[in-house]
């Protein structure tokens, strides 16, 4: 594996997982900020938001809310969990040679 392909795997793990402490360690109902770019532009509903929103709800033990907030919440966060698992666990193939 190249260098360049190593850091864009343990970057992609960094972004999940900032991601995820973000999300963990936010009250998004009373955060007053928002890196949306849906709402940036005046748009009403991001289906992102939604996730995002109910991943939080989710880390903060609030299971109704969380449904409320997009019921594939539960879903996307074992798909992405998941996905960090196999950043962390990659073991790329070694071709022995024999002769």
């Amino acid at each position: 594996m190249t260098i360049s392909a190593r850091f864009s795997r343990y970057l992609e793990l960094a972004v999940w997982t900032g991601g995820l402490l973000w999300f963990g360690l936010t009250d998004v109902e009373s955060a007053h900020y928002s890196v949306c770019l849906f709402r940036a532009v005046g748009l009403p509903h991001c289906p992102g938001c939604g996730l995002g929103h109910g991943v939080s709800h989710l880390f903060h033990g609030h299971l109704a809310e969380s449904w409320a907030s997009h019921p594939l919440t539960i879903p996307a966060l074992l798909i992405l969990l998941n996905r960090m698992r196999q950043l962390l666990t990659f073991r790329p193939l070694v071709h022995k040679i024999t002769p």
